[in-house]
Formats: C-alpha cells, sequence, structure tokens
C-alpha cells in the first residue's frame, strides 16, 4: 500500500522555474519509491489534470500587496520608503506571501484530508510553505520534513539590514525546530544550515533532470564555432556574481592575437539580457560575434542547448554562494554538449564536472584561455567539439535518483516516529 506525502509547494505550474522543477519531479517519480504525492499549492491551473497526482488549489488574493502597489502608485517614493522601514523594523513584509498562510489555515478542513497524510513536505522560498508545515503540524502532528531549496536567513542574498535579520532568525529557529528532518541542496549549504539549527538532522538533496529528457538523438551541431548561454543574467549590484566578462576579455585578447577566428565563432544569449551585458559586448568590440536574443520558450532553449558545440555556464563569483549550483547545469546535463563554466569560486561545481566529465570549471583568465583553444583545436579538426560526459555519473543527479533520496528520508522520519511513539 503506497504511503501519502503532502507536498506543500507555492510554486507548481510554472514549468520553468526551478522550484516547480524540484516538485515535478517528485512527482513522477516518488511513487516508484512507495509514495504517494498530494500537492498543495497557491495556484489555480487548467492543467491540473494533466499531473497524475490529487493537487490542491488554494489560491489567494494578496489585499496588503495590492494595497501597496496601488500606494506606491498615488503617493510615490515617500510611501515606499515609508513602508520600507515598517518592513524593517516592525517585520512586515510581502516575500513570505503570509496571506495564502492564512487562507490554508482557514480552507484546510473543507480541502485537505490530512487523516491519511503519512508526512509532509514543505518547499521554500518562499518561507511560507514552512509556516503552513508547522501549524499544520502542531493541529495534526504529521511528520514534517523541510526543503529549502536557498537557504532562510543564511542565504546570501539576504535583502534586509541585521537587524530585521536577528528577528527572523528567531522566527526560523522556532519554525524550523519542529520539522523531523531538515533538506537542502547541496553538502555545503547542508553544513552551513547546521550552524544554527544544531542537533537537527540535515540532508543534502540536489536538484536534477528528468532522464526521459536526455538527448540520445543525433547530435545536430551549429556549423560554427557556437558558445550558448540559456538563461537570465541579473540586473544590480548582485551582477558580478554571474558575469560574462570574463569570457570576453579572453575573447578578445585571442582574437586580437590571431588564435581565434571571429568569423567561425559566435556567442549567442537566450533570455533576459541586462543592458549591461550588451554594454560590455561594446566595451570589448565584441559585436560582430556576441549575439543576444532575447527570452525564448524552454522548449525551444533546450533545442538551442542540444545544438550548441560549447554551454556556457556562469557561476556565482562570491565565496558565500559555493554551496549553490544553478538548475542550469542540468539543463545542460540532459543536452549532451560540453559545459565551459566560469566563476572565481567554483565551490562543489569542479568537483561535479571532473566526475561526470560533462565539462571544465575556469577559475582565471588562463584556464578560460587554455580550455577555448583546446575547444577550438578540436572544432578546427572535427569540424565538432566531443563531448565526453559519463552517464553513470551523470545519472545520479537525475529526478528518479532525486525522489529516492527523498523516500528514504521520509521512511526513517516515519520510523523515528513510530521509535518515539512507542517508546
Amino acid at each position: 500500500m503506497m504511503k501519502k506525502v503532502l507536498i506543500i509547494a507555492h510554486d507548481f505550474y510554472h514549468k520553468e522555474i526551478i522550484s516547480a522543477i524540484r516538485v515535478h519531479g517528485l512527482v513522477n517519480y516518488l511513487p516508484h519509491f512507495g509514495w504517494e504525492p498530494i500537492i498543495l499549492t497557491s495556484e489555480s491551473s487548467s492543467e491540473k489534470s494533466l499531473y497524475n497526482c490529487e493537487i490542491i488549489e488554494i489560491p489567494y488574493i494578496n489585499k496588503k500587496l495590492t494595497r501597496y502597489n496601488n500606494n506606491c502608485k498615488k503617493y510615490g517614493i515617500i510611501y515606499r520608503l515609508t513602508n520600507r522601514f515598517f518592513e524593517e523594523f516592525i517585520g512586515e513584509t510581502y516575500d513570505y506571501n503570509i496571506n495564502w498562510l492564512n487562507t490554508v489555515l482557514n480552507e484546510y478542513q473543507s480541502k485537505i484530508s490530512l487523516k491519511n497524510v503519512d508526512v509532509m513536505i514543505s518547499t521554500s522560498p518562499p518561507e511560507t510553505s514552512h509556516l503552513i508545515a508547522y501549524n499544520l503540524k502542531k493541529i495534526h502532528n504529521i511528520p514534517w520534513v523541510a526543503d529549502l531549496r536557498d537557504l532562510w536567513t543564511q542565504n546570501h542574498y539576504y535583502g534586509y539590514f541585521w537587524f530585521r535579520k536577528k528577528r527572523e532568525k528567531k522566527l526560523e529557529k522556532k519554525i524550523l525546530l519542529n520539522a523531523d528532518a531538515l533538506i537542502t541542496v547541496s553538502e555545503p549549504l547542508a553544513l552551513k544550515l547546521g550552524k544554527i539549527h544544531t542537533n537537527k538532522k540535515i540532508y543534502s538533496i540536489p536538484n536534477g533532470f528528468d532522464h526521459k529528457n536526455i538527448n540520445h538523438q543525433e547530435k545536430k551541431l551549429t556549423k560554427n564555432f557556437s558558445i550558448i548561454y540559456t538563461g537570465k543574467l541579473l540586473s544590480g549590484i548582485i551582477r558580478r556574481y554571474r558575469n560574462p566578462e570574463p569570457l570576453f576579455k579572453v575573447l578578445k585578447e585571442l582574437i586580437n592575437n590571431n588564435l581565434l577566428n571571429p568569423e567561425l565563432i559566435s556567442v549567442d544569449f537566450y533570455g533576459k539580457i541586462p543592458s549591461w551585458v550588451l554594454q560590455l559586448v561594446n566595451k570589448y568590440e565584441l559585436n560582430k560575434i556576441v549575439n543576444i536574443h532575447g527570452d525564448i520558450s524552454r522548449e525551444d532553449s533546450i533545442k538551442k542547448q542540444r545544438e550548441a558545440q560549447i554551454l556556457l555556464l556562469l557561476t556565482w563569483n562570491h565565496p558565500h554562494e559555493q554551496g549553490v549550483l544553478t538548475g542550469k547545469l542540468y539543463d545542460y546535463f540532459a543536452a549532451q554538449r560540453p559545459i565551459l563554466s566560469i566563476g572565481y569560486f567554483g565551490g562543489i561545481l569542479p568537483e561535479i564536472l571532473n566526475k561526470t566529465q560533462a565539462g571544465i570549471h575556469c577559475s582565471n583568465s588562463n584556464e578560460i584561455k587554455n580550455a577555448l583553444l583546446n575547444f577550438y583545436e578540436e572544432y578546427l579538426q572535427k569540424g565538432y567539439v566531443t563531448y565526453h560526459g559519463i552517464n553513470l555519473e551523470i545519472y545520479k543527479y537525475s529526478h528518479r535518483e532525486m525522489a529516492k533520496k527523498f523516500a528514504k528520508v521520509m521512511d526513517k522520519v516515519i520510523n523515528s516516529s513510530v521509535k518515539a511513539y512507542l517508546d
């Protein structure tokens, strides 16, 4: 008989974001390991029937956010600054989607049958999912696993001042103290999480890809030496953490030294790319080889990845982010094309790329130069760049393996709960 797990996932129907992709992997493969998923989400969709699981939709209207937006239009910058002050000092925030918590607690009796649920999984961000699980556990005493795809107050990009962070850290400790286990996406983040959640069972389960999407077809690659990036880049101060400038600088140098033929090369960006990237293109006079195409669908993005000679992965350049792995990595695994990863703090990524042989990580200009020249020399000799990925290692990052690890954690949680009850 299948055990049942209630997965509290704020985002579910957004197929192109990593939060939804992670939950879709659980929906597809948890049944293989004896678990029947039930999804609790904040969204409504006509696509509900496409998923082979029960989906409980409890949407909400964030009246606070609506009022905030209306007042911003009416009162302008003064209202924004005043509102920010209250967010910092009092703790009011729209980031939690807190109204969803109230809506769920008001409607769960009529829409959620918790009598047969064996375990709950709450996945964040937003952290509202954990607040919901915390309250449901208090009412029904159901074992609870909290999945933090990004860390809460330990997130390097936490957006509030220290006094707000201090208050919120107390909330985090209070809420997650009641979870039976914590999960995050990498070992470095698990160690970091353990610093404030001591004596708590913490597991590392990375994101992944659906092995059914592995590119087994005959490769139809671009004729030119193409370096392709799919996805968005960020604006503002954090743009330096995923920055193509080191690549542009090396390309400019190699072209000037006649080591690369610009007529054979293209660097293509597909996705939401801010204007500062175009400024860098102009700075290094790479307008003839760097092309910015704008947003495309996920399906078209996957197609472009499979056509690439080289897949560009821009990683974070801050030591606090060494445990962060972008979801793009797993799409690239499925595309089965060589990965060129660039970032001065590679974290666990160089080890993963080395084990899978799916690509190479470069942390300085010399490494970027050597990697490009090696790829380019092979391209000139063969007309393409060879992919050397080891599927036995790559499949360790499949959704099936991810679901298997989640199932093991839930089984442990149930066994611990039964043992505690018998004792």
